[in-house]
């Protein structure tokens, strides 16, 4: 998980973005995660009943 926020922060520096601090960082990869985590769930779940239906 460190490697993945240090990996992040350094692809932010070579594109010259700028932010706030590392908490607004932290926020922001907890959101994207967890859309991440939520749009495969919903996925999965689709394809689950679509499955059992068939």
């Amino acid at each position: 998980m460190g490697s993945y926020f240090f990996g992040f922060i350094g692809f932010l520096r070579v594109k010259g973005v700028e932010y706030g601090s590392y908490w607004a960082i932290c926020l922001f990869l907890f959101f994207v995660f967890g859309s991440i985590t939520e749009l495969f769930s919903k996925v999965l779940t689709f394809f689950n009943e679509e499955c059992q239906t068939q």
